[in-house]
């Protein structure tokens, strides 16, 4: 499983108003990259959720890449709407590509699960969201470990990914934030590990920028500690 995998699986599978997903250049560079642990370093509306929740469906309807076992993917958010969103993107995605018939089970609240299940396939993928999840998740095992709104999230998630990844060198793991703390432990422990990619994205990078840019630029300041690290996701 090798380059532009994802994002032809996406392209060939997914719909978003009755249309193929259409995916940005940045977009594309990560979801095509296969690295074992990943973080996505972007700035505020570049679609990390969007690009995160892709890359999850692909292990989820995809079996053959899990080796024919049980998958559990584990998705840790800062707080309940954050997981809402996250697994409403889940759910939007399946209901307008037509594939809800691989739906098991469909649970909300808390914890938010899904479950998948190919037809004609055994192997399931349980797809399981936890927010303020330093305890409420502990003690999970994970193949995916996917952290959205990385920088918002308790440095005690660390706690929960950490023991994971040491004890699964198979483990995944895809990071997914803007980094607005400085000395944010959850985003930055893994920055200079050879370990992890890093893909860093500024917001002007949308396609569309010019558009928005200039009402963005006009509300927050150009110099502003606000434009420095939620639009340039700038990491120092």
């Amino acid at each position: 499983m090798r380059g532009d995998q994802i994002v032809r699986w996406a392209q060939d599978l997914l719909l978003v108003n009755d249309e193929p997903v259409d995916l940005w250049n940045y977009q594309r560079r990560a979801l095509a990259d296969f690295s074992l642990r990943k973080q996505l370093w972007w700035g505020r509306r570049t679609g990390k959720t969007f690009t995160a929740a892709i890359e999850t469906l692909f292990w989820a309807f995809n079996p053959d890449e899990w080796s024919g076992n049980n998958l559990k993917i584990l998705v840790l958010c800062p707080q309940k709407m954050h997981v809402e969103c996250f697994f409403d993107r889940l759910r939007t995605f399946i209901s307008d590509s037509g594939l809800d018939s691989a739906v098991e089970r469909n649970k909300r609240g808390s914890p938010q699960v899904l479950e998948i299940k190919i037809p004609g396939r055994t192997e399931i993928c349980r797809i399981v969201g936890f927010a303020n999840s330093r305890l409420a998740a502990r003690g999970q095992d994970a193949d995916l470990i996917v952290l959205d709104e990385a920088d918002y999230q308790e440095d005690g998630v660390l706690e929960i990914a950490l023991p994971i990844l040491f004890t699964h060198s198979k483990t995944r793991l895809l990071s997914a934030g803007t980094p607005i703390r400085p000395n944010s432990r959850t985003m930055g422990s893994f920055r200079n590990s050879p370990d992890f990619s890093n893909h860093l994205v500024m917001s002007q990078a949308r396609p569309d920028w010019d558009e928005i840019g200039p009402q963005i630029m006009k509300d927050v300041g150009e110099d502003s500690e606000f434009w420095k690290r939620n639009i340039c996701a700038y990491l120092n």
